[in-house]
């Protein structure tokens, strides 16, 4: 009977690197959908470019919610993650204020982790990305290549990349840094003192 609870009491630790791994994608990708949020704010931009930008951001938040309902076992709200995504562009922009180049090494990362997943869909095919097979999307979304350890990349800054990422801050940064949460925040208080 104890063998019993003494093998049951290792459990987590043989399924630690599972879950630590899926936390660290969640984390990765909700990060990369909070720059790729910040990054729709650069001004004078062809709108195709906002278009991918949204578009990145989507697909990261969706990485994101696949990986958290693996973990948690729960059905992740749409709401939940747009307020977790808004919490991270907030951290980003304090982060921006103290170290620019942080946040550039933080795009840079999304950057490469994003030419991965292209490599990815592209050897699995477009069709994958449209699928209406709810069970087959998780399964690709799950089997998206992790990202790279950070040590490992070779970030490579472009000085185009770099001014975009400070134009956008520059923008997102005069417009009050809005994000649908706090946006959402300050219209209810409005509505509340009517």
């Amino acid at each position: 009977m104890r063998l019993k609870y003494f093998h049951l009491a290792f459990i987590p630790f043989f399924m630690s690197p599972v879950i630590a791994a899926d936390q660290d994608v969640r984390k990765d990708a909700i990060g990369c959908a909070a720059l790729y949020y910040i990054m729709t704010s650069l001004p004078n931009q062809d709108p195709r470019y906002g278009q991918a930008m949204t578009s990145l951001g989507q697909m990261m938040t969706a990485i994101y919610s696949v990986h958290e309902n693996k973990v948690t076992g729960k059905r992740v709200l749409n709401g939940d993650v747009i307020r977790l995504r808004d919490t991270k562009a907030e951290y980003f922009g304090e982060l921006y204020d103290e170290s620019p180049n942080t946040v550039v090494d933080e795009y840079m990362f999304c950057n490469k982790w994003r030419e991965a997943i292209a490599k990815y869909v592209s050897k699995q095919g477009q069709g994958m990305l449209t699928t209406e097979n709810k069970n087959e999307m998780e399964k690709f979304m799950l089997n998206i290549p992790k990202p790279q350890d950070r040590k490992n990349l070779n970030l490579q800054k472009n000085d185009n990349v770099k001014k975009a990422i400070d134009l956008s801050f520059k923008s997102w940064t005069e417009n009050g840094r809005p994000t649908p949460t706090n946006v959402n925040k300050k219209l209810k208080k409005i509505i509340d003192k009517e």
